[in-house]
């Protein structure tokens, strides 16, 4: 059968996406790739491990996540890692900041003191791979079911990930006026794209009735004062503000309402508020929530946040209802 002009033209077009896609993936990878360069003959007794992500519409939290992991790895390989969220796209720069502001320097300090000024002439620097591929290991789903997994991460933050000062003064203030002496049970819920677009490998969110019953259950068995929700939500917490009235707590953080399937990020953007105002205010947010006695919550990266920020936690129960297909 001979294909008509039409559907041949069709063909080929697919065809050439096809090998645009793999085209660009192999791409990407090779720019990303793990490397070993010098920059001059400063430190040669030391190696720099640079820990760089390929560009995303991503959250705090995951870069946090992602970065702890490739710590550990530099650590654990007798490399002293530098975080570099300066060198090219990401959620938290200005297409005009890059190349001259380290996003990562807005809220953390630099995990051993080196900046990347301060490597900028050393004689060892690794490159580290900035793709995602499974090789090096990151707080997961493993967390909130072993708790030697959870000590280890925890431990590992507390001794390399220090918020900036002045974000922690924020933390402390908000901690005094919003949860005060009382007994507090922190509850983090994701809405708007998280469970508009159900992202594959993703953990799978709990309901809003699943969520409230688990919350209704152990605000009572562990007589708990006050609810503090974690949620860039605003239709989420009107429904609890709708059910638990005066008992319910929430920081300063802006919320938004039904996204669609637009990237939380991009919906900021569009909005024109301040992103860093908006990781600020997400950091103040889960930090307070590590701060809680008792922890409900869904599965995701704000979660191992608060759980590896915790000095740990009365009662915890996070949601394992597997991944997104």
């Amino acid at each position: 059968m001979i294909l008509s002009p039409l559907l041949a033209e069709m063909g080929i077009e697919m065809e050439l996406e096809k090998w645009y896609a793999a085209l660009k993936k192999t791409y990407v990878r090779y720019k990303w790739r793990m490397r070993s360069i010098s920059k001059g003959s400063e430190n040669p007794d030391k190696t720099f491990y640079v820990v760089r992500r390929s560009p995303g519409d991503t959250g705090l939290f995951s870069y946090l996540c992602t970065n702890v992991g490739y710590v550990r790895h530099a650590i654990e390989s007798g490399y002293i890692p530098v975080i570099d969220m300066q060198n090219s796209r990401n959620t938290y720069l200005t297409a005009d900041e890059i190349g001259i502001i380290n996003a990562w320097e807005l809220f953390f300090e630099q995990p051993c003191g080196y900046r990347l000024i301060d490597i900028s002439k050393s004689k060892n620097i690794i490159l580290g791979n900035g793709i995602i591929d499974g090789k090096v290991r990151y707080p997961s789903m493993k967390m909130i079911h072993d708790e030697t997994d959870l000590n280890e991460w925890r431990a590992l933050f507390h001794k390399y990930f220090v918020i900036k000062k002045e974000i922690m003064v924020e933390i402390d203030e908000q901690q005094r006026d919003l949860l005060g002496n009382r007994k507090p049970l922190g509850v983090l819920c994701r809405g708007t794209d998280y469970v508009n677009v159900r992202p594959s490998a993703h953990p799978v969110q709990p309901s809003l009735p699943e969520l409230m019953e688990k919350v209704d259950a152990v605000f009572r068995d562990r007589q708990c004062e006050i609810i503090y929700l974690a949620t860039e939500d605003e239709d989420v917490y009107q429904s609890f503000h709708d059910r638990y009235q005066d008992k319910l707590i929430v920081s300063k953080a802006k919320r938004y309402r039904n996204t669609g399937a637009d990237n939380i990020n991009a919906v900021i953007k569009k909005e024109n508020d301040s992103i860093f105002t908006q990781g600020k205010d997400y950091l103040v947010s889960i930090a307070l929530l590590s701060r809680c006695e008792c922890l409900v919550a869904g599965c995701t990266s704000g979660t191992y946040g608060a759980l590896m920020m915790s000095g740990g936690y009365e009662f915890q129960y996070v949601f394992d209802l597997g991944l997104y297909e």
